[in-house]
């Protein structure tokens, strides 16, 4: 901002050519709004009102630059503050700020088209249109920068209420805190979300290296990545909400779509690598996206502590885990029923029933392959798995008692992580 002490002019007066301008400031600000409307699109999607407008704010601009000749120095602070606040409407309007800056630039054209009409009317000397002319780039370099400034710091709070009531919608959508199904489509639609199809929802937690890094870098972090993702999809809008050093994210699948919970998931783990994800099935409305994402949270706090070498954890694959948590005193009845007296033989006699069990079961019933994950000879294995069929009181070859046994080794394994036996 040039200092209001320093002359325009460099000491001399233009108040000649400023009473023509200004007494031309409605004519001159008329072809000034039309040429914006002509040249500048963005201008034109306006409303009529907000089109009226557009000569007056060029009005003002021309009877500004008239007074600032006539007095030989520059606006004040205040005077470049209030034509430049019309930046921050133009924000509010959506306008994007190279549209408003190129409307802006058309004032001074317009007023330099004014300079040359009088240049060759020989009413303003070559001498006085090159001061003429130092004076309009200078003038507008000033507002142009007042735009500038107002449009920025408009926006910026634009980017804050829209961050803001985005994050309360999230709140709402997820925690069930809102007034009805009803206003939340209504509330989505507003924000470009529709509510109506299924949504898979996500529960994310950034890698332990990360988690100390700020909240807000994390959010854009999974925020990008939810929104890639969705992108991927389809032109759906995402819900992204952060909490207590949680992640969540809701996204559109399309029946018609290509990816399912379990693909999306895998795609939004090669975005966030490095990151544990839990996913919910797919469900419509309010309520269908409150309920996947209740699941993806369960999903990644029964996967991580089940199977945490692995990124995604699905709530269709951990479905047997969390059932068994509902109701952790009848888990408890049941293992003891089942493996209590493997459990008791191996605190015994330190063995490795339990383990050789789980084993045979992840090598989907092959002794063999069971002793190589045990370091173990296949005889070995052989011995230790008729001692659990003679213990238990349970084939290994029916159906129903192999059902059984699972089951119990999972709860069982469940239970030892809930005691923090298990890392």
């Amino acid at each position: 901002m040039v200092p209001q002490t320093k002359p325009v002019l460099g000491g001399k007066r233009q108040t000649s050519f400023a009473r023509r301008l200004e007494a031309a400031a409605p004519k001159v600000a008329e072809e000034i709004g039309a040429a914006i409307l002509e040249e500048v699109p963005a201008y034109r999607t306006l409303g009529e009102e907000a089109v009226k407008g557009v000569s007056e704010a060029a009005r003002r601009n021309v009877t500004s630059f008239a007074k600032s000749l006539a007095t030989g120095r520059v606006p004040s602070r205040r005077q470049v503050d209030e034509l430049g606040a019309i930046g921050a409407e133009r924000a509010r309007q959506g306008i994007p700020l190279d549209e408003v800056l190129r409307a802006f630039r058309m004032v001074g054209r317009v007023m330099w088209d004014q300079v040359s009409r009088e240049v060759n009317a020989r009413v303003v000397s070559a001498e006085e249109a090159v001061e003429l002319g130092r004076a309009l780039m200078q003038f507008t370099d000033e507002i142009a920068s007042a735009v500038a400034r107002h449009y920025v710091a408009a926006q910026r709070e634009l980017m804050h209420r829209e961050e803001a009531t985005r994050r309360d919608f999230a709140h709402d959508l997820l925690f069930g805190t809102h007034a009805g199904a009803g206003l939340m489509i209504e509330r989505a639609r507003s924000l470009g979300f529709d509510l109506g199809g299924p949504h898979v929802a996500f529960s994310a937690l950034p890698p332990n290296k990360d988690r100390a890094r700020a909240t807000s870098d994390l959010e854009r972090e999974f925020g990008r990545a939810v929104e890639q993702l969705a992108t991927m999809i389809g032109p759906r809008a995402t819900v992204v909400y952060a909490r207590e050093g949680g992640y969540s994210g809701v996204v559109t699948i399309p029946p018609d779509s290509k990816y399912s919970p379990q693909t999306a998931g895998t795609q939004l783990s090669k975005l966030l690598s490095g990151w544990a994800i839990g996913v919910g099935e797919a469900y419509p409305g309010p309520e269908g996206s409150r309920r996947s994402w209740i699941e993806a949270q369960e999903a990644l706090e029964i996967g991580s502590k089940v199977k945490p070498s692995e990124a995604v954890h699905l709530f269709s694959e951990l479905m047997l885990q969390r059932f068994l948590l509902a109701d952790r005193a009848l888990a408890e009845r049941f293992i003891d029923v089942v493996l209590g007296k493997l459990i008791e033989h191996d605190q015994r006699r330190k063995g490795n029933l339990i383990e050789t069990l789980e084993a045979f079961f992840r090598a989907d019933g092959s002794p063999k392959r069971a002793a190589e994950m045990v370091f173990a000879h296949p005889h070995t294995v052989s011995y230790r798995l008729k001692l659990v069929e003679k213990l238990t009181g349970r084939s290994l070859h029916d159906p129903d008692d192999k059902l059984q046994l699972n089951t119990a080794l999972i709860a069982h394994q469940l239970s030892r992580q809930n005691a923090g036996d298990l890392g």
